[in-house]
């Protein structure tokens, strides 16, 4: 895959995934939403974490021409999921650095 436009793509979804969590975490607050909505943010927050929609993405990027490179390397989905582990870690690290 073309590294700079994978890149491009990446920066995309953070400033997507940024909007999203932000609100997400909003929403989490009591005074905010009632009970049935917040647990809905809170899932769509897990799953933003645990970095599946971002494993999504790369592997749909990589099945189109666009993000492929001039080298044929095959693409699978254990090479998608492979950013899971990492988002995650991102994830641990950012909460423990909040006070």
């Amino acid at each position: 895959m073309d590294v700079v436009r994978v890149l491009g793509l990446l920066v995309v979804y953070e400033l997507a995934y940024f909007f999203l969590w932000r609100t997400g975490v909003w929403y989490t607050h009591p005074a905010v939403a009632d009970n049935g909505f917040r647990d809905a943010v809170t899932v769509l927050l897990l799953l933003l974490i645990s970095g599946l929609p971002a494993a999504l993405l790369i592997k749909l990027a990589s099945l189109h021409p666009y993000f492929r490179a001039t080298s044929r390397i095959p693409f699978t989905w254990k090479r998608a999921l492979g950013v899971v582990p990492i988002l995650f870690a991102i994830a641990v690290c950012e909460k423990m650095l909040v006070f």
